[in-house]
């Protein structure tokens, strides 16, 4: 028999990434139990690599816009980006 899981509460959060590598920075006090859902938005004009570490680049997995990639991580903040250029906009949903 299939076991599943409810997931009682999500939250939700926009993340500015720019060509410097940085974590992603939260506001508040955000909490996530299985992972984050990063999705580069579709009015993003340019490529967004996301990674584990400040060596993210384009070492990283590449979000063209409106891509989006499930991580599963307990600490948000673990999450690095780079923009290719510009300024970009990633949403982020924790569960």
């Amino acid at each position: 028999m299939k076991s599943e899981t409810t997931i009682i509460e999500f939250q939700t959060q926009r993340a500015t990434v720019t060509t410097t590598p940085a974590a992603i920075v939260l506001v508040g006090s955000l909490q996530c139990h299985r992972g984050v859902l990063v999705k580069s938005l579709k009015n993003n004009t340019k490529i967004v690599w996301v990674g584990h570490n400040n060596k993210v680049g384009t070492h990283g997995f590449e979000l063209q816009p409106g891509d989006e990639v499930f991580i599963a991580v307990e600490t948000p903040e673990k999450i690095w980006a780079v923009a290719e250029a510009d300024t970009q906009t990633l949403a982020l949903l924790l569960s």
